[in-house]
Parts: C-alpha cells; sequence; structure tokens
C-alpha cells in the first residue's frame, strides 16, 4: 500500500504532462517523483492506474465513435 506523499505523486503522474508538473502538483520534488518511480510497488501502481485510464479512454472512444460510424453507414447507403 502506498503512503500518502506516494499516492498523491501517483495521482499527479497520472493527470500532469511532465514529471515536473506531477512533482509542484504532489508538493514533492523532483527527485522524490524519480525516487518514487524507481520503487518496484510504485511502478506497479503506477503501470495499474495507468491501464485502467487507458480502458477508460478506449472505451469512451468506442462509444462517441459508434454513433459516427452509424451515421457515416446510413449515409453510405443512400449515396449508393
Amino acid at each position: 500500500m502506498l503512503k500518502p506523499a506516494q499516492q498523491r505523486a501517483l495521482n499527479a503522474l497520472l493527470v500532469c504532462p511532465t514529471q515536473k508538473e506531477a512533482a509542484k502538483a504532489a508538493g514533492i520534488s523532483e527527485d522524490t517523483i524519480y525516487r518514487y518511480l524507481q520503487m518496484p510497488e510504485f511502478q506497479a501502481e503506477y503501470k495499474r492506474a495507468f491501464s485502467g485510464l487507458v480502458t477508460d479512454a478506449t472505451r469512451e472512444a468506442q462509444r462517441a465513435l459508434h454513433p459516427a460510424l452509424k451515421a457515416l453507414s446510413l449515409d453510405r447507403k443512400s449515396v449508393v
């Protein structure tokens, strides 16, 4: 289980575009972020959380894409 500072760092890494910004958002130094990223437990939690984000984003894209593809399919049928 991650300590509170590690959890803040993990959350920040998931939403911030750079490690520098993640460190600032989590209230820790960049060196600490780097050190956390070297820890096997932290790496595992980061990979798990990131994988979850990718899965969620993929599902959202699929949900958004379905109506568009359906509309294109209907439009193609009316042209042919």
